[in-house]
């Protein structure tokens, strides 16, 4: 009789097991508890899992039949829909590049030329770039260029009949008169320090300079003008004793990555 009872139990232990496991399987979909969301993460290594094996063998069972040819035309056809795909991605970002430049140009009163950068030299210390337009198209040395929405890229310091070369304000040779939008609307020059990074140094000590701040040109060089965005302020430097302090200013734009700019055309004294 107990031996009846226990063979019983026995048959119908993997019903009861099989019963709870279902219950706590699609109670796991509806509960709120956390402890009754196991299921799930079991369920989906099961699914990658078998999602896996069935590529894996997929592609095996395919490999064994294909021949060179097919598999090289295979090939050809992955390539020119990544050469494509890379395409549609960077005429995506010249668009957003030439819609945002042109918004700004349209709403400012001076001149101005655009061009694209066709060629780079990058250095840790000293980095270039050369545009397709040059002196016939009006532009000068000393010139201020921008990209985006009016933010500040550095200078022309080179021309040809057709290119001209621009100097970026991180550049250690690069100087911009520059204006912080704090209470003060404190002045000053920033010098490019290489690795875009910029500095402004000489900043009088009670003057209330604190990260973060708006860096702006100032408009008191010649030929740029005021209200060209720079860059944010990251660190102020200067002990209390000493009579300057000096700001770190990361650039809005790194110079290395444009590919469309305009050129202001401004007149000396305007």
């Amino acid at each position: 009789m107990e031996f009846m009872r226990f063979s019983q139990i026995r048959r119908g232990l993997p019903l009861i097991l099989g019963g709870f496991f279902i219950f706590f399987w699609v109670g796991s979909f509806f509960a709120p508890w956390p402890w009754m969301r196991w299921p799930q993460k079991v369920q989906h290594i099961f699914v990658e899992a078998g999602t896996l094996v069935f590529q894996r063998s997929q592609w095996w069972s395919k490999a064994s039949i294909i021949t060179p040819e097919e598999l090289a035309t295979l090939e050809a056809q992955r390539d020119a829909y990544a050469v494509g795909y890379a395409q549609s991605l960077l005429l995506e970002e010249e668009n957003v590049q030439l819609r945002e430049l042109l918004n700004f140009l349209d709403r400012q009163p001076y001149d101005y030329v655009t061009g694209s950068v066709i060629s780079r030299s990058i250095a840790s210390t000293s980095t270039t770039f050369v545009i397709d337009r040059g002196s016939v198209d009006g532009l000068y040395t000393g010139a201020p260029v921008i990209t985006g929405q009016g933010v500040y890229v550095g200078k022309i310091i080179a021309l040809t009949p057709t290119t001209a070369t621009i100097s970026p304000l991180t550049n250690t040779t690069s100087a911009t008169a520059v204006s912080l939008l704090n209470e003060t609307r404190t002045i000053g020059i920033a010098q490019g320090e290489g690795n875009q990074v910029v500095m402004i140094h000489y900043i009088p000590q009670n003057e209330q300079v604190e990260a973060e701040e708006m860096v702006v040109t100032s408009g008191l060089e010649s030929s740029v003008p005021s209200g060209l965005f720079v860059g944010i302020i990251t660190e102020v430097r200067g002990e209390t004793s000493a009579p300057f302090q000096e700001a770190i200013v990361e650039p809005w734009v790194d110079a290395r990555m444009v590919r469309f700019v305009s050129v202001l055309l401004l007149k000396e004294g305007i």
